[in-house]
């Protein structure tokens, strides 16, 4: 799902400010060092513990990607609340059926919110 928003996040043109980006890649980062304690904490077996190390490598790696993606700097146009704002409601959708996607949805539309508010002073 934070790809999704990744992808979101850049056809928006929300990773032009580097301060945005830094931030979403620190909330990213907080989901696998957790699932890297409890791995630590809670392994079985040596097959346990690498299955579950590779797949925090992943994640770490796929929370990383906003860092690279505000290299690229695509520009916000007059569509990026709209945009936003379809991503947050795509995103509650989906969560009438998986419950935890709508921290997704409140993300999108907190995004969407602000840069509404911003375009408006």
């Amino acid at each position: 799902m934070n790809l999704v928003l990744n992808g979101l996040f850049f056809f928006a043109g929300k990773y032009q400010s580097k301060r945005f980006s830094k931030t979403h890649t620190i909330i990213s980062l907080s989901l696998p060092a957790v699932a890297l304690f409890w791995t630590v904490v809670d392994h079985v077996g040596f097959a346990d513990l690498a299955l579950n190390i590779g797949l925090i490598i992943m994640a770490i790696g796929l929370a990383l990607l906003p860092l690279q993606l505000c290299l690229h700097q695509k520009r916000e146009h007059s569509y990026t609340s709209l945009l936003l704002t379809i991503g947050a409601a795509g995103f509650l959708a989906l969560s009438y059926l998986i419950q935890p996607i709508a921290i997704f949805a409140i993300a999108a539309a907190h995004v969407a919110f602000i840069n509404n508010a911003n375009r408006r002073c």
